[in-house]
């Protein structure tokens, strides 16, 4: 599939970050319709992942996955079968075990290094980046579920990344979604659960011009140094 630049990834979780509660229910909803195992499979994930009194990022970056991917692509993704997904975790597990053999390096800077020459490394650079975030302060407290879900980040996005358009429709892969109600929020803010959060937005920096000075802080104009390439 085609790569996501890192402007749509920003705008895209901009987008969820400005959802209220119940729009954000509603398109975890729209979530479990259109890719019913890599809900289940994240809500899995999340509960196996998450410590009691804390806000996972987990669905938030699974909803940008899916929604990145989607535009994009111009339509709608395939659904993502649970054995795909399986495989998928098999084989990012095996890729960050074989990357830290032999070394001194953990699996933060094993996935890494695996991120860089992903199609979509510019999803997971960011996923990392708002995994990390939570420990930005106190590294040395992050927990050893943080490289668990390093590897579920990777998964839903390998997963989601490599669908086949041209694979024959599946509808056992459908879930009946006609007896779940519409997300609903009650009036009074206390009632509403104390644990939820919506994502803090990234806020895009202005482009810089080409004549403009170089942010790198080289001294030389943009199109002369970080621009040539582009």
């Amino acid at each position: 599939m085609q790569t996501v630049p890192r402007e749509i990834v920003l705008q895209t979780w901009n987008e969820i970050s400005d959802l209220d509660k119940k729009a954000a229910l509603q398109l975890t909803k729209e979530l479990f319709q259109h890719q019913p195992a890599i809900g289940i499979y994240c809500a899995a994930q999340d509960e196996n992942l998450t410590e009691k009194g804390t806000v996972s990022p987990m669905i938030d970056l699974t909803m940008l996955t899916w929604k990145s991917l989607t535009r994009v692509a111009g339509r709608k993704l395939p659904i993502a079968a649970p054995e795909a997904i399986e495989a998928a975790e098999d084989a990012v597990t095996r890729q960050l075990e074989t990357l830290g053999e032999g070394s001194d390096m953990d699996m933060h800077d094993a996935a890494l290094k695996l991120f860089e020459s992903h199609n979509q490394r510019e999803i997971l650079r960011f996923g990392i980046e708002v995994l990390m975030s939570r420990y930005a302060e106190t590294p040395e407290l992050a927990p050893e579920s943080l490289g668990l879900e390093m590897i579920w980040l990777n998964t839903v996005v390998e997963c989601l990344d490599n669908l086949d358009f041209n694979a024959p429709p599946r509808p056992d892969l459908e879930l009946d979604m006609s007896g779940w109600p519409d997300p609903e929020v009650a009036e009074d803010d206390d009632l509403l659960d104390p644990e939820f959060e919506t994502p803090t937005p990234f806020v895009l920096p202005p482009k810089t011009g080409r004549n403009d000075p170089c942010p790198c802080g080289s001294g030389k104009k943009y199109k002369e140094c970080c621009g040539s390439s582009g």
